[in-house]
C-alpha cells in the first residue's frame, strides 16, 4: 500500500528557497510601506503587470490598485492575515 498523497508531495521551490524568502520579505516591506502611506516605496515594489482579485468580484491592475491606495479606498490593516498554501502562493485577507 502506498503512502497518502500528502506524504508523497514534493514542492519545488521549497519555503527555504531564496526566491521565496525574498518574495515574503518584499511582502513584509510592502505592508510597512502601505501602513506608512509611502507611495514611492509602494510603487517600486509592485510589479508592472500586477493583477489583484478585488473583493468587488473584479480584477484590478497596478494602476487601479495604486490609485485606490492613494484615494484611501484600500489599505493594509495592522494584524492582517496571511495564509501560505504552497511556497509562492500567498493569500491575504485585508
Amino acid at each position: 500500500m502506498s503512502a497518502p498523497l500528502a506524504a508523497q508531495a514534493v514542492y519545488d521551490p521549497s519555503a527555504s528557497d531564496p526566491r521565496i524568502v525574498a518574495a515574503l520579505a518584499a511582502q513584509i516591506r510592502l505592508g510597512k510601506m502601505m501602513q506608512a502611506r509611502n507611495f514611492t516605496g509602494i510603487e517600486a515594489l509592485m510589479a508592472p503587470d500586477l493583477l489583484v482579485n478585488a473583493p468587488i468580484n473584479k480584477v484590478a491592475n497596478r494602476e487601479n490598485v495604486i490609485g485606490r491606495i492613494k484615494a484611501s479606498q484600500i489599505s493594509y490593516e495592522r494584524g492582517y492575515g496571511r495564509t501560505i498554501d504552497l511556497p509562492g502562493c500567498v493569500e491575504m485577507s485585508l
